[in-house]
């Protein structure tokens, strides 16, 4: 985790910072290794505490800065064979908060974005391995599709900006409906 630290560093003064990145290994809990649990932890939530420990110094210098931290609808409610990555995103939304209401007076807002199912590299392994495809996972979809990447970071540039400077501490679900209809995991 010094490698954080390092590329924080060699990156210099950080305005704005956007977390993103995490795996989805497959296992029901009692199959579930102790390692593959770590791995998701470490990579999916101690990675966004440690970019933000390291990002937060300058924006506490300058009293101004956004940090925006992409979770997902499965931090709210989950499908089977993902106990780690479900944690992981419910960890992200308690961080989320956690953060935006620590530094909200001193000029740093903190928000999370939870994606539904979108047209990623890793949702297309998921669609393989299950034997489906975007059309099946959409039709559980109140909008009768999947969600695309820019659909998601334009949420994430408005939340990075100051179009949304009264905003913090917040998440925003980007998923055509699903959660308001309540039954998103079904789309495999």
């Amino acid at each position: 985790m010094q490698e954080i630290e390092k590329c924080c560093k060699l990156a210099g003064p950080i305005d704005i910072l956007i977390n993103n990145v995490c795996v989805q290994l497959e296992a029901p809990c009692h199959e579930h290794s102790l390692e593959d649990w770590n791995k998701t932890l470490a990579i999916g939530l101690t990675s966004y505490f440690l970019f933000s420990k390291h990002c937060l110094p300058h924006m506490l210098e300058k009293a101004h800065g956004a940090i925006v931290n992409i979770a997902s609808v499965q931090g709210t409610q989950s499908q089977p064979r993902v106990p780690a990555y479900a944690a992981v995103k419910g960890g992200v939304l308690s961080l989320t908060r956690q953060l935006g209401v620590e530094y909200a007076s001193k000029g740093i807002r903190v928000n999370s974005v939870s994606p539904g199912t979108i047209a990623t590299p890793l949702v297309e392994g998921i669609l393989q391995r299950a034997g489906s495809s975007r059309e099946v996972a959409g039709r559980a979809y109140p909008m009768k599709r999947i969600g695309e990447p820019s659909e998601v970071s334009k949420v994430v540039l408005f939340l990075a900006s100051d179009d949304a400077s009264f905003v913090t501490a917040e998440n925003i679900t980007v998923d055509g409906g699903i959660m308001g209809l309540g039954g998103w995991a079904t789309f495999v």
